[in-house]
């Protein structure tokens, strides 16, 4: 299933997509290439 052809995606406006872009740009940045660290040493972020 892609992110588009989700249930209820009828009811996002622009304002949704855009913070969906943002959250999707910082977790890509920020979070993706921590994840073996953070599993590795048991932490939660």
């Amino acid at each position: 299933m892609t992110p588009d052809s989700v249930p209820g995606r009828f009811a996002y406006n622009e304002d949704h997509e855009a913070f969906r872009q943002t959250v999707r740009s910082f977790l890509q940045k920020e979070g993706v290439p921590n994840v073996g660290d953070w599993e590795k040493n048991r932490l939660v972020p």
